[in-house]
């Protein structure tokens, strides 16, 4: 790594760069959108390049598939050798006239069409060489952003109690959902724009996305590295910081086409450096505790990144033994992103026994995101298949409708083994609480119990004071607001009429008489329910409001069912307490 920093901040500050300038803007100039093909009819636009093909906004206005070249600046074109010197010798950021004949039209009466070429820049990680990989690409996207965005709602419950020895671990997850998002909200912006030559946004791009992948791969290595190992991890920081600062200057102070290319080999270089060496310590530090399936998958990993690694060091150093990466590395790099986030995350996850909370908004999400991905897969298949005609927008709605059923029906079939691995949030709160409820015969201890009670109460229902004050005890939870005499006579007025107060006056049975009533409502608390064992031990289970609305008749009948339980264990611990005493006495 610091050979390879060395080389390049040497290449970056000599005239090295400079004396490629020529061939390098060469290389950004003329955005080869289109792949021309000799034919008898002349050169033939034979393939367009998806991101031109779908854009709305460029049809009519740009080269179509099977129009044929006739001039480019007046200048006649009969050979796709003279397409590529006259692109390659004009200077980037000049306007080309292209002169297309369209298919079907007569030759003869030379009505062509007139387009108008930009010969910029060409935008980063567009994949013209290989049309085929820019339509893999937005699904590598979806599927790393989701797969990122899943471990995050799956193992952050587990850290959470613990993340100051797990930060990094989860910090690794965190950085890949960024940097796929990075990657997806440029590609998006690509798809709805109508120009290409974007400089601050693509400026802007670049810069960001290059330090979120070096930082990503520090931190899968740094989470990797255990105790007194980790000290190594400065040495990323320094690198982070140099790689900072030299992209900087590449990008807003230097040429930004003479210098991306040489920036974006160096960042790709130093993020497989990372995950190369994560991959190798994770092996020797516990490869007998791995799996067959966890050791075939770094093993894979490691052939995986280890060549890409040394053509990019190559390319760094600037072998010329050493072939140069192209866009089917580049793309290879992009599947390698995805290799510290499962080896950091999802492979330390023992699915079966953590389940994905999912939140009423959270389905709602994941349900219109698998919407989206299904429409986006109907209309892509259905151009690439060449199915377009003027009722397209009908069926590609009535197939996503039929799919979105047939997978409604599939989840209902299989709906009993996938909620193990997927819970509603208010569902695993209840299971919770129901649980608590059937622990709490087996209890031992009376101030264990109320103590227990009490955090289980205020966790389910998100209110910030709950109070079990029992007579002749120390209130157990929150501080009590009241004195004694009032609640004394709260109990006695609610134990009398056998029912509950609640501030609401939807769920108050009646109200209680004036004087109690102003006490209450004086209070922070929004529900009392009185407890009774017998004559000398009683008491009341008082509630704060709620985190969300109000209590309801359901709630009523949890703390109903948890008072009831209460009260029957209670009646026992003082029974058999007296028996002890009994005992000791006649012991005396």
């Amino acid at each position: 790594m610091l050979i390879a920093s060395f080389r390049y901040i040497q290449r970056f500050e000599s005239n090295e760069l400079n004396n490629e300038k020529e061939n390098i803007e060469k290389a950004f100039g003329g955005n080869d959108w289109v792949e021309w093909e000799d034919t008898d009819q002349g050169v033939v636009a034979r393939q367009i390049h998806p991101l031109i093909r779908s854009n709305p906004l460029l049809k009519g206005r740009y080269v179509q598939v099977g129009d044929i070249l006739k001039t480019i600046d007046y200048q006649n074109v009969y050979r796709v050798e003279v397409v590529e010197k006259i692109v390659d010798n004009v200077a980037p950021g000049t306007v080309i006239l292209f002169q297309v004949q369209r298919p079907g039209s007569n030759e003869a009466d030379l009505s062509w069409e007139n387009i108008l070429f930009e010969n910029s820049f060409q935008p980063h990680y567009t994949f013209t060489e290989n049309a085929l990989l820019w339509s893999l690409l937005p699904w590598l996207l979806i599927f790393g952003t989701f797969l990122a965005l899943v471990s995050i709602l799956t193992i952050f419950p587990i850290v959470k109690p613990a993340m100051r020895e797990n930060w990094a671990l989860f910090s690794v997850i965190l950085t890949s959902f960024i940097v796929f998002s990075l990657m997806g909200i440029r590609h998006l912006n690509l798809l709805v724009s109508n120009d290409y030559t974007q400089l601050p946004f693509e400026r802007a791009f670049v810069f960001t996305f290059s330090l979120m992948l070096t930082i990503y791969g520090s931190l899968a290595l740094y989470a990797q590295l255990r105790g007194t190992y980790r000290w190594s991890g400065i040495l990323s920081l320094g690198v982070i910081a140099l790689l900072g600062y030299k992209a900087y200057q590449a990008i807003f102070l230097r040429s930004f086409v003479l210098y991306a290319e040489q920036l974006d080999q160096f960042v790709l270089f130093i993020f497989l450096l990372h995950v190369f060496s994560q991959l190798l310590i994770s092996v020797f530090q516990m490869w007998k505790k791995r799996s067959f399936i966890d050791r075939l998958f770094h093993i894979l990993s490691i052939f995986y990144s280890g060549p890409l690694m040394l053509l990019y060091f190559g390319s760094v150093m600037g072998w010329n033994f050493s072939p140069s990466p192209g866009e089917f590395t580049n793309f290879l790099v992009f599947g390698a992103i995805l290799i510290p986030l499962i080896s950091n995350a999802a492979a330390q996850l023992k699915f079966g026994r953590v389940s994905l909370v999912v939140t009423g908004s959270l389905q709602y999400i994941i349900f219109a995101v698998i919407i989206l991905i299904l429409y986006y897969l109907i209309h892509t298949s259905l151009n690439y298949l060449g199915l377009q005609f003027k009722y397209q927008a009908y069926l590609e709605l009535s197939m996503l409708i039929v799919l979105v059923l047939a997978i409604r029906f599939i989840y209902g079939i299989y709906e009993d083994r996938l909620r193990h691995y997927f819970v509603l949030a208010q569902q695993e709160k209840r299971d919770r609480i129901d649980h608590f409820t059937s622990q709490i015969p087996q209890y031992t201890s009376t101030k264990k119990l109320l103590e227990d009670l009490s955090i289980a109460v205020k966790e389910f229902f998100g209110t910030p004071l709950v109070t079990v004050r029992m007579v002749n005890e120390a209130a157990v939870g929150d501080m009590v607001s009241l004195d004694e005499g009032e609640l004394d006579q709260v109990y006695e007025y609610l134990r009398e009429k056998s029912f509950y107060w609640a501030r609401n006056r939807q769920m108050a049975q009646e109200p209680m008489p004036p004087a109690l009533e102003n006490v209450m409502k004086g209070s922070a608390y929004a529900l009392a329910n009185p407890i009774t064992v017998n004559e000398h031990t009683h008491g009341l289970l008082l509630l704060g409001k709620k985190r969300r609305g109000v209590y309801n008749l359901t709630d009523l009948e949890i703390i109903s069912r948890i008072i009831q339980q209460t009260q029957l264990t209670l009646g026992v611990l003082h029974l058999l307490e007296r028996e002890k005493i009994l005992m000791q006495k006649n012991l005396e």
